[in-house]
């Protein structure tokens, strides 16, 4: 049982079925049903006799019976609505034949919701959304947001693909509890919490139901209109939805530039999840019903969506454009695999003449589609002749693990500090991967090593993969490195585009961590950011520092680390208005500041600290808190947090009250991950011990966050070290859900192991259970935090001493510049 709003919810899967049943109890006097259903990948044999594989398409007519109090949904318009002979209050909801689809795409449910307003498009189709009824509506103007992004998507895609959405209408439907989303053809269904926007909804929030709705909207013809032949190229599905749904939303609002952050926050996870060896293809055999389930990954959505984003820079939008309509027309109503796909944009580019002769999209996109990882580009220029020398490798966190002599076709875009266009993302050269050789050559030579004429003097930079059109690093020569340095740190750091100052901070970075380069290039590098106001350079060096500071923490050189993030990121927490509303910022402004004030105040700048502090204390001396919170919303993330870890247990128990409290479920998550700052040890454990009970009715996914949350706190961390060797030194409970926990806890504090003695006591635990854990995905991620800690423990040892003794010597003549001590940047 669980709470939402004023009633009260039961919800249980039907046994062997992809259908949930839910009974709502209102206000304790009647009580309310639905059901709704889930199919993918493989469930649909379960309500029905049927083949249940993706290339078997049908035409579906469906007759549901219910209560005539009841409303019955499903994939096409109602046909007729027949009286029940025999019980009265019954009736027979017949719907119309549906075009040929795959079983896992037939969808219906009943249930007594309300709708919005019918809008009708020029086209011909009918679009609404379905939400709880409830006596004020709330839940149905929750759902306004949504609707109006779905139907303007589904217009847009339209014009983009030249073929009209393929059925009569479209209902978008909130379901309490559900699974996430689906993209059930005219009948797509949402997770309650994940579609609902209401006055309590952050700005991150409301981007990210604009991205839900617009990938679904994708799907109705990438995935249904035409349907991958099997599960292993179930990416085909994701991958279009996802950059196809972020390409719809930035021509809905070019302003924001919507986009840049699903990029770029893309791009930070393939870069961080695709460096070691555990990773895996997206386009991968799979078989049975859990391999099925483990392709729907970071992997088919986020790689996916970033490769289809490299074919569209390097064939240009006219080209990539007509691919798309000659695959999606060429295979309506059918299936397709990726070689299908390959073709019909080989086809156009030959027309187009986007290709160099004799090139497929096949040859180059197999690359990065049938192998795991991303390369590293090697720049070296020749400063006699103004030419550069050019290899690639595989990029891996560890380099002692690279034994593969991968190859990887790659478009290399360059501009110079002479030409200054980051516009052209046109190749002006490729690798070519011999098909029976592990080297690599240009499309002019056959050598190993690309030799480019960049045409430029030695006072001049070279930066190539512009707006990381291309999935992969580079690294240069010292001398260009510093080039680029002193420009960056310089009043014309803006003539390098900011996603090049994004990707120059993260390659930088990861590279001085693997050691390609020293922390006396990188550091310098990211000095620039006090004057950095973009959102995607700060993004993507963030990622970067926080783990650099993380694992630092716990050393006598954290000070130092703390001082640099201070030093950098008190004049921005100031131009932004710190915690207070500021007005006229762009979506990237607002979702910028939200993540600068958190890493402010985590780094214990003081006047952060203060302002939080104040704005909570002032939220706890209001008459009623549950109603009216004077902290801005985008902020309450962060205020709440600092509170926790900076204030008494006065404060916690406070924020408890509010997350127990069942009027304010929408901020449930972050109210968890806040709880989970305390810095008192009694605290932490009591939370835990919450966190991790048995027959608790925590979700899954929840429970996740907030251990994840937990073990970033220093207390948290050794809490959850401590009770995992002591409640989990035996054999594991049966309970499905206290494996579940155990494995979430475990992963989470494998991440933030650094030191050997914690790596080795570690070991032992997850080599016992690990045979004991029956999610694939979830041993998939126990085995690359594993990954990550014998990464941590390596760098700590080998590169802690190096990068402090750097960072001491930077901050040394920063203090020299600006005639101050670097500990008063904490003001």
């Amino acid at each position: 049982m669980a709470t939402i709003g004023t009633s009260t919810r039961t919800e249980r899967m039907i046994p062997g079925t992809g259908t949930q049943q839910f009974v709502f109890l209102i206000k304790k006097c009647s009580c309310r049903y639905l059901t709704a259903t889930q199919f993918q990948p493989t469930l649909a044999r379960d309500v029905f006799p049927c083949f249940d594989e993706p290339q078997l398409k049908a035409n579906f007519t469906i007759t549901l019976g219910h209560d005539k109090a009841y409303h019955s949904l499903s994939n096409m318009p109602v046909k007729q609505i027949t009286p029940h002979p025999e019980l009265h209050k019954y009736v027979w909801t017949e719907f119309q034949e549906s075009v040929p689809m795959p079983t896992y795409l037939v969808a219906f449910s009943v249930n007594d919701f309300d709708h919005t307003t019918t809008v009708k498009s020029d086209s011909g189709f009918e679009f609404r959304s379905w939400a709880r009824h409830d006596r004020n509506s709330t839940t149905l103007r929750a759902m306004v947001y949504g609707n109006v992004i779905g139907f303007k998507v589904l217009q847009i895609l339209e014009k983009l693909f030249g073929i009209n959405y393929a059925l009569p209408k479209m209902d978008q439907m909130a379901v309490p509890n559900y699974a996430g989303a689906m993209e059930h053809w005219g009948l797509v269904t949402y997770q309650e919490s994940r579609i609902f926007s209401t006055a309590e909804t952050t700005v991150s929030e409301r981007h990210a139901i604009a991205e839900m709705v617009a990938h679904e909207m994708a799907h109705q013809w990438f995935g249904n209109l035409v349907t991958a032949k099997w599960w292993s190229d179930v990416w085909l599905n994701e991958g279009f939805a996802s950059y196809i749904g972020c390409y719809a939303l930035q021509e809905l609002m070019p302003a924001h530039e919507p986009c840049e952050h699903t990029i770029v926050a893309s791009l930070n996870t393939i870069f961080s999840t695709d460096a070691n060896n555990n990773s895996r293809s997206f386009a991968r055999s799979v078989m049975d019903g859990e391999e099925i389930s483990a392709t729907f990954d970071e992997f088919s959505y986020g790689k996916g969506g970033i490769v289809l984003r490299m074919l569209h820079h390097f064939l240009g939008t006219d080209t990539f454009k007509a691919g798309m309509r000659d695959y999606l027309q060429r295979f309506a109503y059918g299936n397709a695999g990726r070689k299908d796909l390959w073709a019909a944009f080989t086809r156009v580019a030959e027309e187009n003449k986007n290709l160099p002769d004799n090139f497929s999209v096949a040859t180059i996109m197999n690359t990065w589609t049938r192998q795991p990882g991303y390369p590293l580009i090697n720049v070296t220029r020749n400063y006699n002749d103004g030419t550069a020398n050019v290899t690639q490798q595989r990029f891996l966190q560890d380099q002692q693990e690279d034994t593969r002599q991968d190859c990887w076709w790659i478009p290399l875009s360059f501009t110079t500090s002479k030409r200054l266009d980051f516009m052209d993302t046109v190749p002006r050269h490729w690798f070519q991967c011999p098909s029976e050789s592990d080297s690599v050559k240009d499309t002019n030579t056959d050598s190993d090593v690309l030799n480019i004429p960049l045409q430029i003097s030695d006072k001049q930079w070279a930066i190539f993969n512009l707006r990381i059109s291309g999935l992969y690093k580079v690294n240069y020569d010292r001398h260009n490195w510093e080039l680029i340095v002193d420009t960056l740190n310089s009043e014309h750091y803006n003539k390098i585009h900011a996603l090049n100052r994004g990707q120059l901070l993260d390659d930088s970075l990861n590279l001085a961590w693997v050691g390609y380069i020293g922390y006396d290039v990188a550091l310098p590098l990211v000095k620039y950011l006090r004057r950095e106001l973009e959102y995607s350079p700060w993004l993507m060096a963030m990622s970067n520092l926080q783990k650099l500071t993380h694992i630092m923490r716990r050393t006598v050189h954290y000070p130092s680390f703390r001082g640099l993030a201070q030093l950098i990121t008190t004049p921005i927490y100031k131009h932004l208005g710190g915690l207070k509303d500021k007005k006229g910022l762009m979506l990237k402004q607002k979702m910028l500041k939200t993540q600068l004030v958190a890493w402010a105040c985590a780094n214990r700048v003081d006047r952060c600290i203060k302002d939080a502090i104040d704005l909570f204390l002032r939220w706890r001396s209001v008459n009623d808190p549950e109603k009216h919170n004077p902290i801005p919303l985008d902020m309450r993330s962060t205020v709440y947090c600092t509170a926790i870890a900076e204030g008494d247990e006065i404060n916690w128990y406070f924020l408890w009250r509010r997350y127990s409290s069942p009027t304010d479920h929408h901020s449930r998550g972050m109210l968890l991950s806040a709880l989970a700052c305390t810095q008192r040890p009694w605290v932490a454990l009591k939370f835990l011990d919450f966190i991790m009970r048995p027959n608790g009715v925590m979700p899954d996914e929840d429970v996740s966050a907030a251990v994840e949350a937990m073990t970033n706190q220093d207390v948290g961390f050794h809490i959850a070290k401590a009770y995992l060797m002591e409640r989990f030194a035996g054999k594991l409970p049966k309970s499905r859900k206290t494996i579940i926990n155990f494995t979430h806890l475990l992963i989470a504090v494998t991440r933030n192991i650094h030191t050997k003695s914690e790596a080795q006591s570690l070991a032992i635990l997850i080599r016992n259970h690990m045979p004991e854990i029956q999610s694939e995905e979830l041993v998939y991620k126990l085995r690359q935090a594993v990954s990550s800690m014998v990464g941590n423990v390596k760098w700590r040892a080998r590169n802690a001493k190096k990068a402090a003794s750097v960072l001491r010597k930077v901050m040394r003549l920063q203090e020299a510049e600006e005639g101050i001590r670097v500990d008063k940047y904490g003001g």
